[in-house]
């Protein structure tokens, strides 16, 4: 197996251990996830309808940017290794709080899913945060690629947990099932320090939130102040609120036609794992079938181009045949390529640089990115719930997709700018 991925993928004999270790980590991270991806929407949308959403999704601003002044706290008083684990002893105790909860209490259908979109972000973007610190851009583009299909394999195994199970145990009982991954999580993160242990990594020495003895105030910076000077960074953050407020109008649509067609809370939980199941399919496809000719041929950055542009096609079709079908296909194709092309393209965006300074700027920028969409989406659904159909949701996102392509012209043109004054 070693020699395999050795000869095949190019992973050097020194990484190797730490490329399986990080594989392992994601896929447990995302198993997590997506079981209870797959039954939160489900609960929710059976105890207080689809109208609830949007308020949620403008309510968890507020959780988020909580969680995230608290990490960057701990980020900036402790290791990142005692961090993970932290992060991991936390988001566990919550889950099985909220799951022995939820029988007695439908209230706390509001809390897991808030739970899962805090989890989400937060253990992903910790998890890319310190993946980066780990590899130059090289390897990273050997490496992430397999790394990257840890996620999606878990993302397969918690779906298809959930369309197996979930008629045998109900949905109720099924973070309780998450919860099991959750402890065995706890044990990988403790494990992975002791794998990394205190040796100076190859390409940045202490770059695992270590602090480094006399460093300055420009070089550990606040995060915001970063973004608003450094032009890449602010067009990526400019791009990842595009891409989610799409992302965003695309969830909805897509949990209108679950509603709409099916009654039992369970039957929509079976039917969630399945189109999970497929979605993750398609993702491990696209990871290895589309990242590393674009990676290889083209380079990453045009990476950043196949998801805005595969959305506006999709939008394309959706506003000349108004289909509910179209909803699960374009849910499909954003969230595949979501997890796949696009994230593998912008997680190299940060890979380069002070890793200090990269990790703040990319917590901040993935935190708003994905609060701010969602608040802006909000707004715009709550008062048009009964008029918004996909004919005119169409509309909005393809001007979005046209609008993210550009911003993504403007990075790439930055970053070669930026390479070409480094190179004299």
């Amino acid at each position: 197996m070693k020699s395999l991925l050795r000869n095949v993928f190019g992973i050097k004999k020194d990484e190797l251990s730490l490329v399986i270790h990080l594989f392992i980590n994601f896929l447990i991270i995302m198993t997590t996830f997506y079981v209870i991806k797959s039954v939160r929407n489900s609960l929710l949308i059976q105890w207080y309808g689809l109208e609830i959403l949007p308020y949620i999704w403008a309510g968890s601003v507020l959780v988020l940017a909580a969680v995230v002044f608290v990490y960057n706290r701990s980020v900036d008083l402790l290791s990142a290794r005692k961090v993970t684990l932290f992060s991991a002893v936390f988001f566990t105790f919550l889950l099985i709080l909220i799951s022995s909860t939820l029988k007695k209490m439908p209230g706390s259908a509001i809390a897991l899913y808030i739970w899962g979109d805090v989890f989400s972000l937060l253990m992903v973007e910790q998890f890319w945060s310190h993946t980066n610190a780990l590899f130059d851009p090289k390897d990273a583009k050997k490496n992430y690629g397999i790394i990257a299909s840890g996620g999606i394999l878990g993302g397969l195994l918690g779906s298809g947990l959930v369309a197996i199970f979930v008629s045998k145990v109900g949905s109720v009982n099924m973070p309780l099932v998450a919860s099991v991954f959750m402890l065995i999580l706890i044990f990988t993160s403790w494990s992975f320090g002791r794998i990394v242990g205190d040796r100076q990594l190859r390409f940045r020495a202490g770059s695992l939130g270590e602090k480094k003895e006399g460093q300055s105030e420009e070089q550990n910076g606040s995060a915001w102040k970063m973004i608003t000077t450094n032009r890449v960074f602010l067009l990526t953050l400019l791009t990842l609120i595009s891409l989610q407020i799409i992302s965003t109008f695309i969830d909805f649509q897509f949990n209108k036609v679950v509603e709409q067609t099916y009654d039992r809370v369970d039957a929509k939980s079976i039917f969630f794992g399945q189109f999970y199941l497929g979605l993750n399919l398609v993702s491990l496809l696209s990871v290895l079938i589309l990242v590393p000719p674009i990676f290889q041929v083209l380079g990453f950055m045009m990476g950043l181009f196949v998801l805005p542009l595969a959305n506006l096609m999709g939008f394309g079709l959706a506003f000349l045949f108004d289909a509910p079908v179209l909803s699960v296909a374009l849910k499909l194709i954003d969230n595949s390529l979501t997890y796949s092309v696009n994230r593998t393209s912008r997680e190299l965006v940060y890979s380069s640089g002070n890793w200090n300074n990269n990790n703040k700027a990319k917590v901040l920028i993935d935190v708003l990115g994905a609060s701010s969409s969602k608040f802006i989406a909000a707004l715009v659904i709550i008062p048009n719930t009964a008029e918004l159909t996909l004919h005119s949701l169409s509309i909005i996102n393809m001007v979005a997709c046209l609008i993210t392509s550009f911003l993504v012209f403007l990075i790439i043109r930055s970053m070669n700018q930026t390479s070409v004054k480094g190179k004299l």
